[in-house]
């Protein structure tokens, strides 16, 4: 069982980190929100499209008590989608991306406060190794460790406080996914998500952009989008909600911070975007990292110290 649900969290993070490459081709010239929008919007039709042919038509009415999670789940990730790219469009890419691996230190934190979860200490030296790849990946360290983690000049410190509130607010939408996973259907859960998403980044784009600005799209965005909300909303979420009912949630976090590394593979390979030594290294460090989280992990000096004596005790045994 949790070999399954060490699976299901790394393809989760592997189309994850697919999105984020194949969605660049279109998000480098269209809005945060109207990316958001159109990804929600395509990821809808695609997921109704997909349970009407499989399961039916009718999608069952949440009771209250779901509804309400199924909100607040909503609630969390529009703000922490916005947070996010609002805090980038104002300060450096590479510093953005170091203040968003603060999410995985709350998610670690909530998966142990909310739901008792451990992570043993083999799985905390894998959190160790996967935050240290994923702040050497996402900063494109290179040189002088201190002279890249500097803060540049125009730097906005509310961009920059932004940003680390997004990680807060995906933790508690991730909180609320880990309850949720046991309580709605997977395929459920994301048409409702989709489309409470895209009525929330609708309203945005027809308040900021103006209608006019859905004229603009080309086809080609609409054809990359859709690839991508295949990849990120649907098969991501779907396999996400999957793993939890398997593993725990710091668990399944951890192993989907694979994403870097599968986004830098596919930068290289479909954007020629080539990777540093410095990136090479901070991959390797998360699969190393991903390698210890899944191992059987021993959650006690004294489990460690039992299974030691038992050992002791069987080579004696065999050597009597």
């Amino acid at each position: 069982m949790k070999t399954r649900g060490y699976f299901l969290a790394l393809v989760s993070g592997a189309c994850t980190g697919l999105t984020v490459a194949v969605g660049k081709v279109a998000a480098s010239h269209l809005s945060a929100a109207m990316y958001v929008f159109l990804m929600s919007s395509i990821s809808l039709l695609m997921m109704y499209s997909w349970r009407a042919l499989t399961v039916g038509f009718r999608v069952r009415w949440m009771t209250w008590s779901v509804l309400n999670l199924v909100v607040l789940q909503v609630i969390f990730s529009a703000a922490a989608l916005w947070m996010f790219w609002e805090g980038t469009r104002q300060i450096h890419t590479g510093i953005a991306s170091f203040a968003a691996r603060t999410e995985l230190i709350f998610v670690l934190i909530a998966s142990h406060l909310i739901f008792r979860e451990r992570v043993g200490w083999v799985g905390l030296f894998g959190a160790s190794l996967i935050a240290g790849g994923a702040l050497i990946m996402t900063s494109k360290l290179s040189g002088s460790f201190g002279a890249d983690l500097a803060l540049p000049a125009d730097t906005s410190a509310y961009g920059l406080t932004l940003v680390i509130c997004s990680g807060f607010g995906f933790a508690a939408s991730e909180c609320f996914s880990k309850t949720l996973a046991h309580r709605i259907d997977a395929s459920a859960l994301v048409i409702w998500r989709s489309l409470f998403l895209a009525m929330i980044f609708g309203f945005i784009v027809v308040s900021a952009e103006g209608i006019a600005s859905f004229g603009a799209l080309k086809t080609e965005d609409l054809a990359v989008i859709s690839f991508a909300s295949l990849l990120g909303p649907i098969l991501a979420r779907l396999t996400f909600m999957w793993s939890l009912r398997c593993i725990e949630l710091g668990t399944s976090y951890l192993l989907c911070q694979v994403e870097p590394v599968v986004t830098a593979l596919f930068a290289w390979l479909m954007l020629g975007e080539s990777l540093s030594e410095s990136e090479l290294f901070g991959a390797l460090l998360i699969l190393v990292g991903c390698l210890a989280v899944t191992s059987p992990t021993v959650r006690s000096p004294g489990k460690l110290l039992s299974k030691f004596r038992a050992m002791k005790g069987r080579v004696v045994s065999q050597g009597e």
